[in-house]
């Protein structure tokens, strides 16, 4: 998916209230960035999230 605001407002609105739905970003610097668009506590970083198993994950600014 592009990285467009109307794309971040929608996962954010259907992902925010479950348990089923991890964000991974590749640094500890671009947390904060994708805790602002996704309101779940469930942001980490790859090597925070090793180990850990989600039905779903979103992979934040990958490129």
């Amino acid at each position: 998916m592009q990285d467009t605001a109307a794309i971040r407002e929608e996962l954010d609105s259907k992902t925010r209230a479950s348990t089923l739905f991890a964000v991974i970003v590749m640094t500890v610097e671009q947390k904060p960035a994708a805790q602002q668009h996704f309101r779940t506590p469930l942001v980490f970083t790859i090597q925070e999230a090793k180990g850990l198993e989600y039905e779903n994950i979103i992979l934040y600014n990958f490129w």
